[in-house]
């Protein structure tokens, strides 16, 4: 198979659909999302947090705080 046909067999997957959480494990706090891409959305929101950019000012203020460790990324449901 050629990177094309790859590309072209990627796209016409369907992605796993669903609800995630962000869950602080020292203070029981949750985020809660959806997404149409869950192993996207989740590596997304890791992105955002390591990165220091995530639109969740509270979120990130505890996990800059507390480290990466203290927090678990969860799936809930899948659709």
């Amino acid at each position: 198979m050629n990177k094309k046909e790859i590309k072209n067999k990627y796209k016409q997957t369907l992605q796993p659909m669903g609800v995630y959480q962000i869950k602080n494990l020292v203070n029981g706090k949750i985020f809660i999302g959806s997404s149409a891409n869950l192993p996207g959305k989740i590596n997304s929101q890791k992105f955002q947090l390591n990165l220091g950019s995530h639109p969740n000012q509270e979120l990130q203020n505890d996990y800059t705080k507390l480290g990466s460790d203290n927090f678990a990324f969860e799936i809930i449901d899948y659709l």
